[in-house]
């Protein structure tokens, strides 16, 4: 599920929030940053509502949110962690996995770590 969020640019610093959660902000040096804090803070909202035996409401729609002059809106990707690993196979070219080896290793990240990286940041962008 996709959560409207709406980002802001002040003095080099980007914010984003999302209307309807009230207190899941996010806050970053650059947009890629602040994206990828944002869906970070709402996988966490999400977990903290679970513990607490609820669920985080509906997104808006999006006729219905306000945008501040100087802001944008984008969409948030709702990646909630289950704590338990499953195994996925993937068939890449040999040169693409000598890649993800070469930046995962440079990176100190097991070749797991970095793809899951990779995902997050590429929903975070909504790729």
């Amino acid at each position: 599920m996709r959560y409207i969020a709406i980002v802001e640019q002040s003095e080099g610093i980007f914010g984003v929030t999302f209307p309807g959660l009230d207190g899941v902000v996010a806050v970053g040096k650059n947009l890629d940053e602040a994206l990828s804090n944002a869906q970070d803070a709402l996988s966490d909202a999400a977990a903290e509502a679970a513990r607490d035996g609820v669920s985080l409401p509906s997104p808006p729609d999006l006729g219905g949110v306000v945008v501040p002059p100087g802001c944008w809106v984008t969409t948030i990707l709702l990646v909630e962690e289950t704590g338990k690993p499953a195994r996925l196979n993937l068939s890449l070219d040999s040169g693409t996995i000598a890649a993800i080896e070469q930046a995962a290793s440079a990176r100190g990240l097991t070749k797991t770590a970095y793809i899951k990286r990779l995902v997050k940041a590429a929903a975070a962008l909504g790729a």
